[in-house]
């Protein structure tokens, strides 16, 4: 056995172990480390995948166990568990997808088969009442949003005291219903704010995902051991990543200092614009 092979072994042997005594996130980590380091480990991807299922993070493990298959589509233990992720998350054609590829491969699956009854059933006898939901989706969405862009409005604004909702001429950038009111969240790029949940997700629903990604990683960097918060950092990137866009660099600490102080000074030259606008009128 090649030196790197033993290494292959060594984590998985590790993973595995971790994840029998339901050390779900140390397993996490370990993997993502040893697939950063051998990047064509795809046991390791499997396997990880795997993790993210049973912890209940299906997003996370459909993704990882799409790039296995789309590296490897041979891969059959990638194919059965994306079944079974597909089928939790309610995706039933794509789950008979998987399952068909499987029994392509080896007919006398029977857990493979039965899962493939089981949703054939389903989708036959459910497709009227899911399309009917599917419709009332759709209307409610908008609302549903307004709703949620007004909680997030009315945490930020308790948390933060100095924040304000106003007629803003800038309004229209801002991707949310709150925009099509004339009304904005006012925030300012200053150290005057305090990271939380509340802002990240705020700034994602205006369609700021990169300024809701840095204030992840920075709540993340003072509670390093939330995984919540990297998983939600990870789902980011990774949309990102799908979406054609890059990761934001993430700046040095005196980079990040010089930032915040020139965002302070375009506050204030703001406010000064503001106040000498109002005596001319």
């Amino acid at each position: 056995m090649s030196s790197e092979a033993a290494s292959h072994h060594a984590y998985m042997s590790e993973a595995k172990q971790l994840v029998d005594a339901g050390q779900f996130g140390k397993a996490i980590e370990l993997l993502q480390e040893g697939i950063t380091k051998y990047p064509k480990m795809i046991s390791a991807r499997v396997m990880l995948g795997e993790v993210y299922r049973t912890s209940g993070d299906l997003a996370l493990a459909q993704v990882e166990l799409e790039q296995v298959i789309k590296a490897a589509p041979d891969n059959f233990a990638a194919h059965r568990t994306l079944a079974l992720v597909y089928r939790d998350l309610g995706d039933v054609l794509s789950a008979i997808k998987a399952c068909e590829t499987i029994l392509q491969a080896n007919p006398k699956d029977r857990e493979m088969r039965e899962l493939l009854e089981r949703l054939k059933g389903e989708a036959t006898a459910g497709k009227a009442a899911t399309d009917d939901k599917a419709a009332h989706a759709q209307k409610a969405r908008p609302a549903e949003k307004h709703e949620a862009v007004k909680a997030a409005d009315a945490k930020v604004k308790e948390a933060h005291p100095t924040m304000r909702m106003a007629k803003s001429p800038v309004a229209h950038h801002a991707a949310s219903d709150a925009a099509e009111e004339g009304l904005s969240v006012v925030i300012e790029d200053s150290g005057d704010v305090t990271d939380s949940v509340p802002l990240a997700d705020l700034y994602i629903s205006q369609g700021h995902r990169e300024k809701g990604l840095e204030v992840y990683r920075r709540l993340a960097a003072k509670e390093p051991d939330n995984l919540r918060l990297r998983d939600k950092i990870r789902a980011l990137v990774e949309e990102g990543m799908r979406a054609g866009h890059p990761a934001p660099v993430k700046a040095s600490p005196e980079a990040s200092e010089q930032a915040k102080r020139k965002a302070r000074i375009r506050r204030l030259e703001g406010w000064l614009a503001a106040i000498q606008g109002r005596r001319r009128t």
